[in-house]
């Protein structure tokens, strides 16, 4: 019996082995299959997730009412929609008219803008070598595809009734999203300790102690990262309509939106959002550009070298790579949400994983000092 245990004991490793080969090879066999299945869970709980999402944002303001002010979470909940609703409705009554008004003169001058870049572009050939032909195909192309995009707005604009059911889709996600991050909100406390019961049933101490160090953790970056970086690209957007705005830049609400926007995707949105204007101002006022640049370049040093680490601090402290690495993984698999949360995210698994691997070798250098004693 002593001998069958001892085979068994070192047969079980390779089993295990096996077992998770055959079932590797398995879901790879079948990857479309569970993409499909992945992305139809997603869709039916994505309200559920975005209710989550705008839970833990509020989270930051409620609890900060809740512990210096009001001392009640009912309370402090209430004031909080209060100011989300009042700053919604700021935004609707004093950016959005303007913001309106800039895409509906840049969208309406659009041949004319692009009629004055081929006039531009035609000059060239006195100073540059610059086939006039050429130019006059790229432009001529231009007009072509510019007429093919109004046609093409023209026939989806009949189409009212799928338009009208997409709309009304959004909005139910959107209230089913809202009532359930106001849920969230007001019963986090019972949520919790019920959360605290299931994992002391159905965990050893060792799960536990590993489940409450990544949510702690992931609270402590998710919320310092989104927070923080949504006041710095707040700051950055005002910046730039200020500064943009007194030197009388053209469509200044338009491209200040933009680049404020865009500053939330840590790393690239600051170019991307750049590089958007100076093509704007490039169609529609050529001679700004150059000041343009360099006043976006002024900015964003500022943001860079003050700004930034003045709110954000080293929040996430991945190096420059790793944050490359998870803008990317998380835009192509979840889109604009992936490249804004794929950063604090990869930041916890980074360091839950940095936190394992030195667990390990400090566990390895403690069972060699002590065969060395031995």
């Amino acid at each position: 019996m002593e001998r069958v245990k001892k085979l068994l004991a070192q047969v079980a490793p390779w089993m295990l082995v096996a077992v998770t080969a055959v079932a590797f090879y398995e879901v790879l066999e079948h990857l479309s299959w569970f993409v499909q299945l992945g992305k139809a869970a997603l869709d039916l709980l994505f309200p559920f997730l975005v209710g989550i999402a705008l839970a833990w944002l509020l989270d930051i303001p409620t609890r900060y009412l809740e512990e210096r002010w009001l001392k009640n979470r009912a309370l402090s909940v209430a004031a909080v929609l209060v100011g989300v609703v009042l700053v919604i409705w700021l935004l609707i009554a004093m950016v959005v008219p303007q913001l309106s008004l800039s895409m509906e003169s840049f969208m309406e001058n659009v041949p004319a803008y692009l009629a004055n870049l081929e006039g531009l572009l035609n000059q060239l050939p006195v100073d540059v070598t610059l086939d006039e032909t050429l130019v006059d195909t790229l432009f001529s192309d231009w007009q072509t595809i510019w007429e093919e995009i109004l046609t093409l707005v023209e026939n989806y604009s009949s189409n009212l009734f799928a338009y009208g059911r997409a709309i009304g889709n959004g909005l139910v996600t959107v209230l089913t999203a809202v009532v359930s991050a106001i849920y969230i909100l007001l019963e986090k406390q019972q949520m919790v300790r019920q959360l605290k019961k299931v994992c002391h049933a159905l965990l050893p101490t060792e799960g536990q102690r590993w489940l409450s160090k990544i949510y702690h953790l992931s609270d402590r970056m998710l919320t310092s990262f989104l927070a923080g970086k949504i006041l710095d690209s707040t700051v950055i957007g005002l910046l730039s309509a200020v500064v943009l705005g007194l030197l009388r830049i053209p469509f200044t609400p338009l491209i200040s939106v933009l680049i404020g926007v865009t500053n939330i995707v840590p790393v690239v949105g600051p170019i991307i959002g750049g590089v958007i204007g100076g093509v704007i101002l490039l169609l529609a006022s050529p001679g700004s550009v150059p000041l343009y640049a360099v006043l976006v370049l002024i900015i964003q040093q500022l943001d860079g070298h003050v700004i930034g680490p003045k709110i954000l601090g080293n929040t996430v402290g991945l190096s420059t790579m790793w944050t490359l690495f998870a803008i990317v993984i998380g835009g192509e698999l979840f889109g604009f949400a992936g490249m804004i949360l794929g950063v604090p995210v990869f930041a916890v698994l980074y360091n839950l994983g940095a936190e394992f691997i030195n667990g390990r070798l400090r566990k390895k250098a403690a069972q060699a000092q002590q065969s060395k004693k031995s």
